[in-house]
């Protein structure tokens, strides 16, 4: 009935995209014991704003792709505590 959530970390992933470049493919994966999984996925254009919020193991990490080049890449344990 109720999820233990100790091992979870809420993770805010923030950005924009700049009203002069094109518009972007955005793609996060989060990867956890050799799973990678897709879990975000579109198209924003440029002038755009994007806040996302998910809550992911500490002992996973996130993947962020701008039109498929990899972006930011960091552990969940070494995000801040509140996003």
């Amino acid at each position: 009935f109720f999820q233990d959530k100790t091992g979870l970390r809420r993770v805010i992933v923030e950005f924009f995209v700049l009203k002069e470049w094109s518009s972007q493919d955005i793609a996060i994966f989060y990867t956890m014991n050799d799973k990678k999984e897709k879990i975000y996925s579109d198209l924003i254009e440029a002038g755009d704003n994007l806040k996302l919020e998910f809550e992911l193991d500490v002992a996973g990490s996130i993947e962020v792709f701008f039109n498929n080049e990899l972006t930011v890449k960091r552990s969940v344990n070494e995000l801040d505590r509140d996003g």
